[in-house]
């Protein structure tokens, strides 16, 4: 059996009203998973696939630190670079109009509008994902790479 392993990393506050107050508590919460048996999101993923000697792709969404700052993300990259893992680029492009420096020319309000960005070297859908044939001819035409890893 081949299977890919991806996961999306990402922050996600109560309200686009109450950032300031939310982000710390839901960083917390997104990425460490905190509770009082211990931290379950991002480092018990990376632990588990350490244990089993697997490879996944992170798929991150960075258009937080637009608004919050680099610490954040720069925690979240280097708790999977640190664990040998492969780090990808996931937007939500949301964020765009919450940073505290313009990202995109005369964007205002939420706005669902897709990003191209070259070159990529992977992908990830918003919503469901399935590899079938028409996403492998999709993937060959943009030179996306699709590694598989074996299961023993």
């Amino acid at each position: 059996m081949n299977v890919l392993l991806t996961f999306d990393i990402e922050v996600w506050c109560n309200s686009w009203a109450t950032l300031e107050q939310d982000f710390p508590t839901s960083f917390e919460r997104y990425v460490f998973g905190r509770s009082e048996a211990g931290d379950f999101a991002l480092p018990k993923t990376l632990d588990i696939l350490d244990r089993h000697g697997l490879k996944g792709v992170f798929f991150v969404e960075p258009l937080f630190a637009a608004r919050f700052g680099l610490e954040s993300l720069a925690t979240i990259v280097g708790l999977i670079q640190q664990a040998g893992q492969e780090v990808q680029l996931h937007l939500h492009p949301e964020w765009t109009d919450e940073a505290r420096m313009p990202l995109l020319p005369n964007v205002t309000g939420k706005t669902a509008a897709p990003f191209v960005l070259q070159p990529r070297r992977a992908d990830r859908t918003r919503g469901s994902w399935a590899k079938n044939a028409e996403r492998g001819r999709s993937d060959a035409a943009l030179s996306l790479p699709f590694r598989q890893l074996r299961l023993q």
